[in-house]
């Protein structure tokens, strides 16, 4: 952990996965990781076609008051089916979803690591 440069907190979207996951928060605070708790990336993962009863809202508001950023990852079928992941069969919404999470994701890079790795230029 100590050489973590980025947390990535994943929770379902349910009121259970959201306390899972703040759990995780707040162990890792009582911890030390503080600092990492804060740079984290919570990603709220829709596993089921929403149903309408949790305030996706709340549950996104009390993580970005915890975390660098919060995403939601859309339901889609193609992730339900638990198999290899074709990117192409994945429905936009969730394309769009995933990519701009490995935006944020690559946001929390060291920028020395941009500069000295060809991968980033």
């Amino acid at each position: 952990m100590a050489k973590a440069d980025v947390l990535i907190v994943v929770s379902s979207a349910s009121i259970d996965g959201a306390r899972s996951a703040s759990a995780t928060l707040d162990w890792l605070d009582a911890h030390g990781y503080e600092e990492l708790v804060r740079g984290s990336i919570a990603v709220i993962n829709a596993v089921r076609p929403r149903s309408g009863k949790v305030d996706m809202q709340k549950v996104v508001d009390h993580f970005s008051r915890r975390c660098r950023a919060v995403r939601l990852v859309p339901f889609d079928p193609h992730l339900e089916e638990g198999a290899e992941i074709r990117f192409e069969r994945l429905k936009r919404e969730t394309r769009e979803a995933l990519m701009e999470l490995a935006a944020v994701v690559a946001d929390g890079f060291p920028n020395d690591q941009r500069r000295t790795n060809p991968a980033f230029i």
